[in-house]
């Protein structure tokens, strides 16, 4: 058997190449043939295409100026880590050409992250899968559609494409709730890709950082007012250094900044940290991999997508943990022993869904 994976692999994105490694190397332990499908969503290679120069905008000119020299660095550490650790097709795939994947994979499985997303993605309807021609070849796992609620333009669309799998899973409660609203179908709540690779698997590529004063790590992805105060306060009281993950032109004072590293120094600030501060669902996974303390906060925008950390951190009851939430929040050391055990749980359940399709 092989399996084809649909997802963003390409993405400059360190949870979306992170969970594209994990799941493809989960499928391959199940003793068949998997690799990730080299699609190209024109709007995303866009999003992520750095040598573009924004001519039209004299601000986002300037900002262009201001970050080239760290996405470059990135882009360079994304493509070197694709190239030793993903498994992907050798031909190159677009929305005309995705078709012809129909006689090369036994089961195409799109999943995880936000593949739909149709607004993150150019409402590019290939991550549903519409191009296989055998519904029995088609699944997700842990797909995500980005927002809570589907907005009234994709609906009729969506639930068509959705009503064509017979196996459906997702990684949050609003997704599942979407599914049976517009289809009446259950969809199955599975771990994301991340969670289902022990520590030490993660521990063969995570690459050691050269800092070594005590720090907290803090990656920030959302919107999310009074994080970085927060984090300053918590680095007086434990007394470290704060490291921080950026990712756009804006550097913060009383911080050591640091930008374009590669996923595996992802994985090597997380482990190493002494607590971590994140507004990223990876960071999250990650910080639950390494049995770190660590603080979330939500996306405070209208259109977030909190659902993801909400559903984990409900599961896991770590709802203390979130900064947002002021007069709940605890300064107690996490009881692992109590979430490995459900996390353990949760990763035999989504394992059992990913080798009975596979079977």
């Amino acid at each position: 058997m092989k399996v084809g994976i649909l997802t963003y692999h390409n993405a400059r994105n360190y949870g979306a190449v992170l969970q594209s490694y994990a799941l493809c190397e989960t499928i391959k332990t199940f003793g068949v043939e998997c690799e990730i499908i080299d699609y190209r969503c024109e709007k995303l290679e866009n999003v992520y295409n750095y040598k573009k120069i924004p001519l039209s905008n004299a601000r986002e000119f300037v900002k262009w100026l201001i970050t080239y020299g760290q996405n470059r660095k990135m882009d360079k550490n994304f493509q070197e880590f694709k190239k030793i650790y993903l498994t992907i097709s050798k031909d190159k795939y677009n929305y005309d050409l995705i078709s012809r994947t129909n006689d090369k994979y036994d089961l195409i499985i799109c999943g995880s992250d936000q593949i739909w997303n149709l607004y993150l993605n150019g409402e590019d309807y290939t991550y549903f899968l519409n191009f296989v021609n055998n519904t029995n070849k088609k699944m997700s796992y842990a797909a995500s559609f980005g927002f809570s609620k589907v907005p009234d333009e994709f609906k009729e669309n969506i639930k068509n494409m959705l009503n064509d799998f017979n196996y459906l899973s997702v990684r949050e409660n609003s997704a599942k709730n979407i599914i049976s609203d517009l289809t009446g179908k259950n969809a199955e709540i599975v771990l994301d890709p991340t969670l289902l690779i022990d520590k030490k698997r993660w521990d063969m590529i995570a690459k050691t950082p050269l800092y070594k004063k005590p720090y907290i790590f803090v990656y920030t992805i959302a919107p999310a007012p009074g994080i970085f105060e927060f984090s300053k306060k918590l680095a007086k009281e434990k007394n470290c250094d704060i490291i921080y993950l950026r990712t756009s032109h804006r550097i913060k004072k009383g911080m050591h900044n640091i930008c374009g590293i590669s996923p595996n120094e992802f994985i090597g600030y997380v482990k190493n940290a002494s607590c971590v501060v994140t507004t990223s669902y990876h960071g999250f996974c990650f910080s639950l991999i390494y049995e770190k303390d660590f603080f979330y906060a939500l996306d405070t925008s209208s259109n977030n997508n909190n659902s993801r950390l909400e559903t984990l951190a409900d599961l896991l009851n770590l709802r203390s943990k979130c900064i947002n939430y002021k007069d709940n929040l605890s300064f107690d050391d996490i009881d692992y022993k109590e979430i490995n055990k459900i996390l353990e749980k949760e990763k035999e359940k989504s394992l059992k869904y990913l080798k009975n399709l596979i079977d």
